[in-house]
Order: C-alpha cells, then sequence, then structure tokens
C-alpha cells in the first residue's frame, strides 16, 4: 500500500509504503524544515490524524 501526504509547509509530496513509514519520513522532513525555521516536529498521533482529515488542535 502506498501513502502520499503533502507537507503542509512547502506542499512536498511524501510516499510512503506504510503509516510507519509515512511518520518516519514526515518527521525526518520536519526535521530539515525545522533547522531552518526553528519550527517543532509534530508527533506520531498528529501526523496520523491529518492522514485520516481529523482536524487540527492546540492543547
Amino acid at each position: 500500500m502506498t501513502i502520499r501526504m503533502p507537507c503542509k509547509r512547502c506542499k512536498e509530496m511524501i510516499v510512503a509504503v506504510d503509516e510507519d513509514d509515512l511518520v518516519r519520513q514526515v518527521e525526518e522532513h520536519a526535521r530539515d524544515h525545522g533547522s531552518a525555521h526553528g519550527k517543532h516536529v509534530p508527533k506520531r498521533q498528529h501526523i496520523l490524524r491529518h492522514l485520516r482529515g481529523g482536524e487540527h488542535r492546540h492543547g
């Protein structure tokens, strides 16, 4: 199964073979942005909620 998710910041398409691979790739991609912009790396639950179309809430 192939999973595709666009980066919310740069719109680059992240392609993974399963949810675990997707989480790993999104975390790595976010770290690249974070080092440039000082942003946090999203948690696994946030990534999967976004993948499934769930709403985004802050604390």
